[in-house]
């Protein structure tokens, strides 16, 4: 299959649309065809002028959709097991597949990557979710919960998870962090 997506991507390339098509087509039969191989695929019909193409586009982006929720599926697998290098590598692969705005791979993200201890990243990512969802409880949670486990802007932490205990009071995990902070 590798080759044959090669030879089919050299060949559009190369202005060979028709041979493309011709080369990749078996792969549109295959049940487990992946978005980029049908998009390629559609390309190629498309620039051959081959009426197929939106029927294989929209399969390519049903085989795309697919694949974000089967990374999303083992990515929340993964933090329910904390197992923090797997959470982190699904969404990071979530985050290069998709704009890179969604609230939840970017919370769930900052996270996973606050436990390794990679703190820097975490912050990043907490920030830019915050950004996004500035009134979200669980949000302002991570983005506390980094900014105190990191040992930045202890204020701003204690601002941050006072004002998510504040807006979900029957969280124990917020509670519990914001416990934890207060503490020191």
């Amino acid at each position: 299959r590798p080759a044959r997506l090669l030879l089919g991507q050299t060949k559009l390339a190369m202005g060979d649309a028709a041979g493309a098509a011709e080369t990749l087509r078996p792969l549109s039969g295959l049940g487990d065809a992946t978005a980029e191989e049908l998009g390629t695929l559609a390309r190629a019909l498309r620039s051959a002028g081959d009426p197929g193409a939106d029927a294989v586009a929209r399969q390519a982006r049903q085989a795309a959709a697919n694949g974000l929720m089967a990374a999303l599926t083992t990515a929340d697998k993964a933090m329910r097991g904390r197992d923090w290098p797997t959470a982190i590598q699904r969404y990071e692969a979530i985050l290069a597949q998709t704009t890179g705005d969604n609230v939840l791979v970017l919370n769930n993200l900052a996270h996973a990557y606050s436990q390794t201890g990679n703190h820097t990243r975490a912050l990043a990512l907490a920030e830019r979710a915050l950004q996004l969802a500035p009134d979200n409880a669980s949000v302002m949670d991570t983005a506390g919960w980094v900014l105190h486990r990191s040992g930045q802007d202890r204020q701003r932490a204690l601002a941050l998870l006072r004002a998510a205990a504040r807006k979900a009071p029957g969280n124990g995990a917020i509670a519990g962090h914001l416990k934890a902070a207060e503490r020191g």
